[in-house]
């Protein structure tokens, strides 16, 4: 028996849009620009890093979002736990992560009693990357990235991750990460953008890449904070 030739059609437009979703699902994406020391408005002797700043584990897998918002909030002089700032947004129920659009608003509600603002920007080179952590930096602020890193949890997979950032060495190519697995530790330059741009997540889910293809999901995420006069 013959296919109807709307069935036919139907068919071969499945077909099409499924090779069309896999080219783009495995197309390179755009690659940041390269790192240009002219345009770096610190100086390449930039060196900087806050004191004290708070180590805080995450209780879960997953709620690196609340730790580091727990550590800028502990640093400014508001101690935090995870379970506070669960409790207090209204997180406590919730069993995933967080992309940075949703951070963006809650961390807006957490800081809010602070009179800091937040903000979120997404670099489009390695300098502008540099420029916006040591312009926070040079105002005694942390700033929050959104990155790929070695998942503790899951080792030794890959997953997204927040981490504060706290300190930069450009002579070192370091920067300082307070991070919510519970230690301080340094990433070099490399390792900091492969992070932001997502290059070391090679299990990379595949929704996830789907949200990167469509603009839900934007590399190199740097949260920051203002203090409100």
């Amino acid at each position: 028996m013959k296919a109807h030739p709307k069935v036919k059609l139907a068919v071969l437009s499945l077909l099409f849009l499924a090779v069309l979703l896999l080219a783009m699902l495995f197309m390179p994406f755009e690659e940041t620009a390269a790192f240009n020391a002219d345009d770096y408005h610190y100086g390449m002797a930039y060196s900087k890093q806050l004191p004290h700043i708070p180590v805080l584990s995450q209780e879960t897998g997953y709620t690196c979002y609340a730790v580091s918002m727990a550590i800028v909030k502990t640093y400014l002089g508001a101690e935090t736990t995870e379970q506070d700032l669960r409790s207090e947004l209204a997180l406590s129920e919730r069993t995933g992560g967080m992309l940075p659009n949703a951070y963006l608003d809650y961390a807006g509600k957490a800081f809010q009693p602070l009179n800091c603002s937040v903000a979120l920007v997404n670099p489009t080179s390695e300098t502008e990357i540099l420029n916006a952590i040591s312009a926070s930096l040079e105002l005694s602020l942390p700033a929050v990235i959104f990155y790929s890193a070695k998942d503790d949890w899951n080792e030794p997979h890959y997953n997204t991750h927040y981490a504060v950032v706290y300190g930069i060495d450009m002579k070192n190519e370091v920067v300082s990460i307070s991070n919510p697995y519970g230690y301080l530790e340094q990433l070099s330059f490399a390792e900091l953008f492969d992070g932001l741009d997502f290059v070391s997540y090679k299990a990379e889910p595949l929704l996830f890449r789907l949200g990167r293809r469509f603009g839900v999901i934007k590399k190199n995420s740097i949260i920051l904070f203002e203090k409100v006069r």
